[in-house]
């Protein structure tokens, strides 16, 4: 036991040590502003990304990936999710070629398919993993509900920001899921950001930020010259 403990603090204090990456997306917004809402506030998905180092190595074993459907009510269901792995080129593809997905625990999927550009959400945009569950909400995933997956062969930064390859009328987005079984006896298409609030605007906060660190350096500047 002390020689995990051990093992773990070399690892934590080591300088080169890589860093554990999370990377977190958001189903808040439908494909269109017209389309039937869910009935309660967004976001009504999530979808989180882990590196896992299980030997304490410093080296990422895999990234899990968990599912879930905090923001669902009674009686709605997601059982179709899309993912993008990487940009569209060949070295994307030769990536995705030597990935592995695989259930790992929760609700379980009928599907877990993994092709470069191979799947399409409604139509609208192209993407490299889909995870299906079985139709109806006593199988699918709902509310309190999360579904687990192990993806080898990435890390987490090299999933970071990546979008559909457009194709259809919606889109390019980060990700995408069917949830069905709407009060109205409808279903909606749903696609994913990065901030849990669907009315921030990441570019504006950058631009911000890059506004005041650029007036900083200026003023850091005049000072030294002074």
């Amino acid at each position: 036991m002390l020689s995990v403990v051990a093992a773990g603090l070399a690892v934590a204090l080591s300088g080169g040590v890589a860093r554990a990456d999370t990377y977190s997306l958001f189903f808040n917004k439908t494909f269109s502003d017209t389309d039937p809402q869910p009935a309660n506030a967004a976001p009504w998905l999530t979808a989180v990304f882990e590196d896992v180092d299980e030997d304490l190595d410093t080296v990422f074993d895999y990234v899990k990936l968990t599912l879930a459907a905090p923001g669902l009510a009674a009686g709605e269901f997601s059982a179709d999710w899309y993912f993008n792995i990487g940009e569209n080129g060949a070295a994307e593809a030769t990536k995705i070629a030597g990935m592995t997905a695989i259930y790992l625990s929760g609700t379980a999927p009928s599907d877990v398919n993994l092709s470069q550009n191979a799947y399409q959400a409604d139509g609208d945009g192209k993407y490299d993993l889909n995870i299906t569950f079985p139709q109806g909400n006593s199988k699918t995933l709902a509310n309190g509900q999360t579904s687990a997956y192990k993806l080898t062969g990435v890390d987490v930064a090299f999933l970071k920001d990546r979008w559909s390859l457009k194709a259809g009328g919606k889109g390019p987005f980060l990700a995408a899921a069917h949830i069905q079984g709407l009060a109205t006896g409808n279903s909606v298409w749903v696609h994913a950001s990065m901030e849990r609030d669907p009315n921030i605007v990441p570019e504006a906060g950058l631009l911000q930020f890059a506004a005041f660190a650029g007036l900083g350096a200026l003023a850091l500047l005049r000072r030294r010259r002074a």
